[in-house]
């Protein structure tokens, strides 16, 4: 059996309960008002979640650092709406802790994807720097 890397696989797991978040939050009744500024659709997170799986199961670290790209440029779009949403006094009492929460917790949850994709790359340029030359 092929030996795989734990925190690609990890990091495969954090964005798979992400996408699964997603789909959630379509089933809630602000969503038809505040799902898209509060957690990106799920469409949107579907090729990195291939392609993180698919590069965990091969074992191709490059393909890491491409999701990592993709998440980052949607986190920089998402900021910008969850920061809206954050400060909205405009949103009905009855929907602002759930949109809140779950814009914050997609925050959280794409910087946590982020940090530990990228500790694991840098991890694996220090060893590759370490490895003696034949």
């Amino acid at each position: 059996m092929k030996e795989r890397n734990l925190l690609y696989f990890v990091s495969a797991v954090i964005l798979t309960v992400f996408f699964l978040l997603s789909l959630i939050a379509r089933t809630q009744e602000w969503f038809r008002f505040y799902g898209n500024q509060a957690i990106p659709p799920y469409y949107q997170l579907i090729l990195p979640l291939i392609l993180i799986w698919g590069g965990w199961f091969f074992d191709l670290k490059r393909i890491v650092d491409f999701v990592v790209a993709i998440v980052l440029v949607m986190f920089t779009f998402h900021l910008v709406s969850v920061v809206g949403v954050i400060g909205s006094t405009t949103m009905p009492s009855g929907y602002a802790p759930m949109v809140k929460t779950y814009a914050l917790m997609s925050l959280v949850i794409m910087i946590g994807f982020v940090v530990v994709a990228l500790f694991e790359d840098i991890k694996n340029a220090v060893v590759s720097l370490k490895k003696p030359t034949e």
